[in-house]
């Protein structure tokens, strides 16, 4: 195949641009050439994407729409398929730990260790003495970093405002290790800033995410003093403002075909039931969005803040994200100066839709169709760049899965299955704790400014934790204990309540040495509350994620590239701290120890039994 380069002209490429094109008419080959496995070259480009709440099935599902929407035969692919069949794919990849949540997931990837060695369990951290909670990703020893010039006329836009970082977790990121045996350059993209911190390098200039409220790409002044001049352009040269595209635009759905709903279509390719008007049945669950296509961004008399906060939940986002990342990739000379240089990209886009339309949403699908054309233009650009001797390197997984939602499991199984309350719940556990004789007269012994504090300060992430302080008086923990048994028997939706030290002592074949590998004390709960399965706790929005479950904790994992084995499928076991390690290895890096994950590549080379 004769090999071209593509200059991609403006961020919001329209999917017509690439639609309806096979994957030979976009001229450029983004196969790397087999040279022989492992390290073939002084330079070469690793690029890790990471898709937020992609499910492990979503490219079999969405297999079918994808070959449609692209024109592809049967045996061509591009972009996240292409990762998947020309590469090496573990079908039963598995979370590292739980809960399963952005924060924990990101970590253990650009770690290559679970929570219970990084420490980042969750995505919130939560004060046991008062029960308020922070996003482990925020940092107020930092700030904001962005391009301020460029909003002169927003006083509240422009105002510098705490940062995110790193700074929680006990271990480096890969891309930090990486660098300091390389030399080379890394970049960590992503839409949230949980999604880009863990997998940065301090004071390096490494990673970046979106703030809606800005309008604008930013890092914090944890990694640099101010955004770089190619940064700061990307921000100038695409302004997210009222009247002006994408804000300007509508969600349309990708496939139309003649004389047919395109939400019925989508409802018929997934399988999901559909009501008479075309529409997903429980696309009403939405709060932001009404039910069926098209989604309009910015309605009438919104302001810019509030269409950019919609803007993150169409595929708009993950073009906007690529295109950073492209010239990210072009301005940094990523994989061009005899260095071995790293590409972190984690798409948000999908996890927040997947929130607002569930799994089997019509929206959800539409994403995906998107984002494999997206994957494709992230690949043509690094072929673009680089030589053709130049070695380069695919990783993609997830950070967790989502579960069904239980209205359509109810639906489809006709066993009812539902959601629970998680402050409803904590409010009726704490006046069955209060009310307790046993414990009044416990509480009235202790200094007044125990005394009105909560037994149980916060049940977040399907954990339970006690107030130290007030627990810590004698024979109080046994009877908290109990009440609290008791009191979850009782309610519908609960398969069982089990203690930290339970948790601890869970063998590797049960269930709850998902929770065991998540576990980190001083930042983990008391208690862990397992719900049933096909039940939702602590919903956001329609769909929610956090269990030990299949749907939670079972995500992609391929490896593509120079030297990687074409079309295998492993099915053994395997875990998403081994990525990092795998990286290491293929890039012919030492692992000094720091990451607990194990290399998969002698499983590259294993014979299909």
């Amino acid at each position: 195949m004769k090999t071209q380069k593509i200059i991609f002209t403006g961020i919001f490429l329209s999917a017509s641009a690439l639609l309806g094109c096979r994957s030979r008419d976009l001229e450029l080959n983004t196969t790397p050439k087999n040279l022989g496995p492992g390290l073939t070259s002084e330079s070469g480009l690793t690029v890790l994407i990471i898709v937020d709440q992609m499910r492990s099935d979503y490219l079999d599902r969405f297999e079918k729409a994808m070959n449609k929407t692209s024109n592809l035969s049967k045996n061509e692919q591009i972009g996240l398929q292409k990762i998947k069949k020309q590469g090496v794919w573990f079908s039963n990849a598995m979370t590292a730990a739980a809960p399963t949540v952005t924060a924990a997931g990101h970590a253990s990837i650009c770690s290559g260790s679970a929570p219970n060695v990084h420490g980042i369990v969750a995505n919130t951290d939560v004060n046991t003495s008062t029960g308020e909670t922070k996003e482990f990703a925020k940092d107020d020893n930092t700030q904001i970093v962005f391009s301020a010039d460029l909003l002169p006329a927003d006083p509240l836009a422009n105002v510098t405002l705490s940062g995110s970082s790193s700074s929680l977790s006990k271990v480096p990121s890969i891309s930090s290790l990486f660098r300091a045996q390389t030399q080379g350059n890394s970049v960590a993209i992503s839409l949230k800033d949980r999604g880009a911190v863990f997998c940065g390098v301090p004071g390096k200039e490494s990673a970046y995410w979106f703030d809606f409220q800005k309008g604008q790409m930013v890092t914090s002044s944890f990694y640099a003093s101010k955004l770089p001049k190619w940064a700061h352009a990307f921000n100038a040269e695409n302004p997210l403002v009222l009247g002006k595209k994408p804000l300007s635009e509508s969600w349309e759905p990708t496939l139309k075909e003649a004389g047919s709903i395109p939400s019925k279509t989508y409802g018929a390719l997934l399988g999901s039931p559909n009501d008479q008007a075309g529409m997903s049945v429980f696309s009403p669950l939405s709060k932001l969005f009404g039910p069926g296509f098209p989604h309009v961004i910015a309605l009438p008399d919104m302001s810019a803040i509030e269409a950019r906060k919609r803007f993150q939940f169409t595929p708009f986002a993950n073009k906007y994200l690529t295109s950073f990342a492209l010239k990210a990739l072009a301005s940094e000379k990523l994989g061009q100066k005899g260095t071995q240089d790293l590409l972190v990209i984690s798409y948000s886009t999908p996890d927040l839709i997947g929130h607002e339309f569930g799994p089997d949403g019509v929206e959800l699908m539409d994403t995906y169709l998107q984002l494999n054309i997206e994957v494709e233009r992230l690949m043509q650009g690094v072929a673009s760049q680089l030589k053709d001797n130049d070695r380069v390197i695919y990783a993609l997984s997830a950070d967790h899965g989502i579960q069904r939602l239980p209205e359509l499991q109810t639906l489809l199984s006709k066993t009812t299955v539902s959601r629970l309350d998680s402050k409803a719940q904590l409010t009726a556990l704490n006046q069955k704790l209060d009310t307790d004789p046993m414990l009044s007269k416990i509480s009235a012994g202790l200094p007044l400014n125990l005394q009105g504090l909560k037994w149980v300060s916060s049940y977040s992430s399907d954990q339970l934790f006690l107030n130290p302080e007030k627990t810590k008086a004698k024979d109080a923990r046994s009877q908290v204990n109990k009440i609290i048994r008791n009191h979850f028997t009782e309610q519908a939706g609960i398969s069982n309540v089990y203690s930290a030290e339970e948790v601890m002592n869970a063998a590797e074949e049960s269930p709850l040495f998902a929770y065991r590998r998540g576990y980190f004390e001083g930042r983990s709960g008391d208690y862990y509350v397992v719900v049933k399965k096909g039940w939702l706790s602590e919903s956001i929005g329609a769909g929610n994620h956090g269990s030990i479950y299949e749907d939670d904790r079972r995500i992609p994992m391929a490896f593509f590239g120079t030297g990687i084995p074409s079309g295998k499928i492993v099915q053994k076991p395997v875990f998403a701290d081994d990525i990092a390690p795998t990286l290491f290895e293929l890039n012919k890096v030492k692992n000094d120890g720091t990451m607990k994950g194990k290399s998969l590549v002698p499983f590259f080379f294993e014979p299909i039994n």
